[in-house]
């Protein structure tokens, strides 16, 4: 394999370099195992932060796990919007309104609603 000498960039303070060859990375989500089910998971979550309400609704939580495809990390996110917008509203529950209104802005955002 013949390796050519890096390109050198600088930025700032920091110096970086650049293989003169693209990468490959392969990245792989983690999802959540199949004994795992996202209301455990969310449940989980909840308690390690100490926290009793909001609750999520069953039907929440199962919509937050459809939309994240079972990647922890998004349902992590996508459980803070839900708890923003339910704190905006007064609420104590976070139902399917909530978690809906989530994915709508996540559409809006990606631009591809309406």
């Amino acid at each position: 394999m013949d390796l050519k000498p890096p390109h050198h960039s600088l930025v700032g303070r920091f110096q970086i370099l650049l293989p003169s060859d693209e990468l490959a990375i392969r990245v792989r989500a983690l999802t959540l195992t199949p004994t795992e089910t996202p209301t455990e998971y969310i449940r989980h979550q909840m308690k390690q932060t100490g926290g009793n309400l909001p609750v999520f609704t069953n039907a929440a939580m199962q919509m937050i796990h459809a939309a994240s495809k079972g990647i922890p990390r998004v349902m992590n996110q996508m459980c803070t919007q839900a708890l923003y917008d339910t704190a905006a509203k007064n609420s104590e529950a976070i139902d399917e309104s909530h978690v809906g209104r989530v994915l709508t802005d996540q559409e809006w955002q990606r631009g591809s609603a309406g």
